[in-house]
């Protein structure tokens, strides 16, 4: 758990990245997605793996106003440490 989660969402992302072990891709996702399904995180999982860099990968949706990015995101290893 974040101790510094009262400085907000940036904190406890940083705080996530410090403390992910080494691995091929990590899905970041807010802690209040409480309709998000395990057959939404294979679709994440599976469209990062069909993705030609695989550095990042973002859900997409048609909003009222054009379309809207999404959570999770699934990132490399590469790309997690490049963030922190």
């Amino acid at each position: 758990m974040n101790p510094d989660f009262a400085m907000g969402q940036r904190a406890s992302l940083h705080h996530g990245i410090v403390h992910a072990g080494e691995a091929d891709s990590h899905m970041v996702t807010p802690a209040d997605l409480s309709r998000l399904t395990s057959a939404d995180c294979g679709a994440l999982i599976a469209s990062h793996a069909a993705a030609p860099d695989r550095a990042v990968t973002v859900p997409m949706r048609h909003g009222q106003d054009g379309p809207e990015r999404g959570n999770p995101i699934m990132l490399s290893g590469v790309a997690l440490e490049e963030a922190s």
